[in-house]
C-alpha cells in the first residue's frame, strides 16, 4: 500500500499502512458534482474545482481523512475506521473553520422514557 496524505491544507494526517492511523482516508467521490463540492470545501489551491476532474483526483491519489467529516456524515452516526460515509456527505471540519460542537449520539436512562409496569 502506498502512503496516503490528507489533501486538506494544514492537515498533517498521513497513512503509511491500513492500520497505521486511526483516521480513515476517503477517496473523492466518482459523482462529478459531489467531487466538485469536495474540492470547493477543502480549498486546496493546487486543485481548481472548475477544471479538476474525478479522474484527476484518482491519478493524484487525493484523499480526505475522517477528521474533516462530522459524526452525522457517517452511516449510524459513528465516526470510526470501519464507518462508511452517507451518500452526499461533504467534508466540513477544517483548521480554518470554527469548531462545531458535535454531539456524539448517546443513550442513557436519563434520556429515555422508562415505563415500569407491575404485575
Amino acid at each position: 500500500m502506498t502512503e496516503s496524505q490528507c489533501s486538506v491544507p494544514g492537515c498533517g494526517n498521513v497513512r503509511t499502512s491500513r492500520l497505521s492511523t486511526p483516521q480513515k482516508f476517503h477517496v473523492f467521490p466518482s459523482n462529478p458534482v459531489l467531487c466538485r463540492e469536495w474540492l470547493e470545501a477543502i480549498e486546496n489551491s493546487r486543485f481548481d474545482p472548475k477544471v479538476t476532474t474525478v479522474l484527476m483526483t484518482r491519478i493524484h491519489g487525493l484523499r480526505v481523512c475522517s477528521d474533516h467529516f462530522r459524526h452525522q456524515d457517517y452511516i449510524g452516526g459513528q465516526r470510526n475506521y470501519y464507518a462508511a460515509l452517507k451518500r452526499g456527505a461533504v467534508p466540513s471540519l477544517f483548521p480554518w473553520t470554527e469548531p462545531e460542537s458535535e454531539t456524539v449520539p448517546t443513550t442513557s436512562l436519563s434520556q429515555q422514557q422508562v415505563t415500569v409496569s407491575w404485575l
